[in-house]
C-alpha cells in the first residue's frame, strides 16, 4: 500500500514538471523548489484553519465581565467561573478573594 501511495505521488509531480517544463520552461529543480513551497504553503493554511476550528469550538469556563482601575497597578476584576460570579482585587503581587455575587438577580414584582 505504502509503495502505490508513493509512486502515485510521483507520478503525479513527474506529469506536474513535464507539463510545467514545456509550458513554462523551468528547469526540474526549480520546479520542485516551487512545488516544495507550494505544498508548505498548503500544509501551513490547513494547520492555522485547524487551530481555529479547535479553538472556536471549546467553551472557556472563565469569563471576564468588567474590571475597575483603582490605581495603575491594582484593579477590581469580577470574573464567571462554572456560574460562579467572584470579584477579585488584583495586584502586580497577588489576586485576593473579596466577594461572591449571586448568580441570578431575583426581581420584585
Amino acid at each position: 500500500m505504502y509503495n502505490s501511495i508513493k509512486n502515485f505521488f510521483f507520478i503525479i509531480l513527474e506529469t506536474f514538471s513535464n507539463f510545467f517544463h514545456k509550458i513554462f520552461f523551468f528547469k526540474k529543480i526549480n520546479f520542485y523548489i516551487v512545488l516544495i513551497f507550494l505544498l508548505l504553503t498548503i500544509l501551513f493554511f490547513l494547520i492555522t484553519k485547524i487551530n481555529v476550528i479547535k479553538s472556536s469550538t471549546q467553551q472557556s469556563s472563565f469569563v471576564l465581565l468588567d474590571q475597575f482601575y483603582i490605581s495603575s497597578t491594582q484593579k477590581i476584576i469580577i470574573v464567571n467561573i462554572k456560574e460562579v460570579k467572584l470579584v477579585l482585587g488584583v495586584t502586580p503581587k497577588n489576586i485576593t478573594f473579596l466577594y461572591t455575587l449571586p448568580s441570578v438577580i431575583k426581581k420584585k414584582i
